[in-house]
């Protein structure tokens, strides 16, 4: 049984998120979003589980999570799956990152920021680059940081990512 203020409060959020309700006529036309629980972003999420606990939560009316340091400071973040920036967002070049990660703390926001995260494999984005660089650029410019991924920086448990940077700089040293 849900308590009466739990109710109230329930009801509050869902009255707050009322400008973004969208008729539909039947169920099967609502979107789901295939990216969503996608391959590189599950192993995404088993890395994080591995330094942090990854707790599934609802964050700003969707599923997402909560990840909360296992060190001091003890901190919560919270990790909001495929976020539309744009203009009333500042980012002048609509885009959609992966995940948007921000404190969950509003008050620890302007300190730590906000984090745009994409999580691409080569394949689909290698011929769309200078469009992806464009997006990055425009969210950096809006005072959020961006953090592109690929498979080569999340490993499978207990391996050493191969990291291109690093093995590049290696090689020529000299």
């Amino acid at each position: 049984m849900i308590s009466r203020k739990a109710a109230l409060d329930l009801l509050e959020r869902i009255l707050h998120l009322e400008s973004t309700l969208q008729p539909i006529d039947r169920l099967n036309e609502v979107e789901v979003n295939s990216n969503l629980g996608s391959a590189l972003e599950a192993r995404f999420i088993a890395t994080l589980a591995r330094r942090v606990d990854v707790t599934k939560k609802v964050v700003n009316g969707k599923p997402g999570y909560w990840l909360i340091t296992r060190q001091e400071p003890l901190r919560a973040w919270e990790l909001e799956p495929q976020v539309k920036l744009g203009p009333e967002h500042g980012v002048r070049v609509p885009t959609v990152p992966d995940f948007v990660l921000r404190p969950v703390r509003e008050s620890e926001r302007p300190l730590l920021g906000e984090w745009a995260l994409y999580l691409d494999g080569f394949g689909p984005h290698w011929a769309i680059q200078a469009e992806d660089t464009r997006k990055r650029l425009a969210v950096m410019r809006s005072g959020s940081r961006v953090w592109s991924l690929g498979w080569q920086d999340l490993t499978s448990s207990g391996t050493k990512p191969d990291s291109v940077i690093t093995d590049y700089v290696l090689r020529h040293r000299q």
